[in-house]
């Protein structure tokens, strides 16, 4: 018998440009630690991991009120590898603002190694996959070590490559202006993200835009207990908690971890994917229909990891979820900036010294009132993230009615998603959040 297959897909994309004016020839030394890190390391990262998912979360919540989703999980690689090709008090500032500054170098570098070969063991299954991978294009005129490139491709799973330079990038500018293989870049953006997202770069960089870093992620998992198709209706949502539309819904009767909380007026589903439940997609569903507002707002009062990672009643639960997808494609700048992250941003103070050696130099210039080397450091012009989540059915081939056949007279809960939610897509083993975001408009596609 055919097996009914229902996924959830998710992608995103992160990426940096560093700004360079002038060549660069070298980086300065980086420390390369042991391939071995202990628990302590990798909780440290994790942990901080977690703050991070709810300052970004919390920032965005207040910014605009749609839907929305992001990868904290993306934004905490990029900001390490940034961090790795930083040095001064730009890396300090990265560093305090991660909450990793008290491990060293070796340690971070150790800690995400040991972390990027744990997802990659969850890509042998058939029921989830996930990647995370690291990239990195350099103009020509930039030439870090080789001992900086392979620790960035070791223990940071990072790709690096180099800008290509076209006579005909813009005409109306330098005939050196650097363009990216966008033909390249496009099919590798593709395959990395299963297709979910085509192009995140503009169509050309100049040749001042010397450095572009990225991150991509992509998820995929089939439910532990899966939605027959023949049971998916047409149902109304309360979008934005006031206006009703009529979105596909499917639905499914099964044991579910759940719990409630009076307190904050909402209740929790777990939805697991696979037989292994590492992974599951939370639902925080607000007790009224325009409760999700209020719910962001006491985010931090509650701890939302501990409501996360602890172990939720199992019971049976009849259960109703709104198809959706869309896509979040947001700059990062001004968000890093309130978080604290600054430096980098600002091209007198940014200090990338590890992809350009001679920074020190042109501060020594400026110090001595040289006007040559001002503006000429490295540093961030652009931080964009792009992410992408598609919750259906896929891969349907036979009705396996038996998930709605539970004949049992014990109490059966409705969870009826029907109103604004929250969403967190997570790894249970490690406690990382792949995903977080809301839902307020199932129809809506960004």
């Amino acid at each position: 018998m055919a097996r009914l297959l229902n996924f959830v897909i998710a992608a995103a994309v992160v990426v940096v440009v560093v700004l360079v004016c002038v060549s660069a020839s070298s980086s300065n030394q980086v420390d390369n630690g042991d391939k071995t890190t202990n628990n302590f390391v990798q909780e440290s990262i994790v942990r901080a991991h977690q703050e991070l998912t709810t300052r970004l979360y919390k920032v965005f919540a207040r910014k605009d009120s749609g839907n929305l989703i992001l990868s904290p999980w993306s934004v905490m690689s990029l900001l390490t590898v940034t961090y790795i090709v930083a040095g001064g008090r730009t890396a300090n500032e990265i560093g305090d603002h991660l909450h990793i500054n008290l491990l060293r170098r070796k340690e971070i570098l150790a800690g995400f190694e040991a972390l990027n070969d744990i997802f990659k063991s969850a890509e042998n299954g058939t029921a989830e996959s996930l990647e995370s991978w690291n990239g990195a294009f350099v103009g020509e005129s930039v030439h870090p070590r080789h001992r900086l490139q392979k620790i960035l491709q070791e223990n940071l799973n990072t790709y690096i490559d180099h800008l290509v330079t076209s006579d005909n990038a813009d005409n109306n500018t330098d005939s050196n202006a650097t363009t990216m293989e966008r033909d390249d870049f496009k099919e590798l953006l593709m395959k990395k993200t299963h297709g979910l997202i085509q192009s995140v770069l503009p169509p050309s960089v100049g040749n001042a835009m010397a450095v572009w870093l990225f991150n991509i992620m992509h998820f995929q998992g089939a439910w532990q207990t899966p939605f027959n198709p023949h049971y998916t209706h047409i149902a109304k949502f309360m979008a934005d908690g006031r206006r009703a539309v009529s979105v596909p819904t499917m639905a499914s009767k099964a044991m579910y971890p759940r719990s409630r909380y009076p307190a904050l007026g909402m209740r929790l589903l777990e939805l697991p994917y696979g037989q292994s439940r590492r992974f599951a997609l939370f639902i925080l569903l607000p007790d009224h229909a325009d409760g999700l507002p209020r719910l962001e707002r006491r985010l931090r009062q509650f701890n939302l990891e501990s409501m996360l990672s602890e172990d939720h009643w199992v019971r049976r639960a009849k259960v109703y979820l709104p198809k959706f997808k869309f896509q979040t494609d947001v700059s990062l700048m001004k968000v890093m900036k309130k978080l604290g992250f600054k430096r980098m941003f600002n091209p007198k103070f940014a200090d990338f010294s590890r992809l350009d050696p001679n920074k020190k130099k042109k501060q020594k210039q400026k110090s001595r009132g040289s006007q040559d080397g001002a503006g000429q450091s490295p540093y961030v012009t652009q931080m964009v993230h792009k992410a992408v989540i598609e919750v259906s059915e896929n891969g349907t081939r036979a009705a396996a009615a038996s998930t709605l056949r539970l004949t049992s007279r014990r109490y059966t809960e409705t969870f009826r998603i029907n109103h604004p939610f929250m969403f967190v897509l997570r790894d249970r083993n490690l406690g990382i959040n792949l995903f977080v975001g809301r839902v307020t408009d199932p129809t809506s596609l960004s």
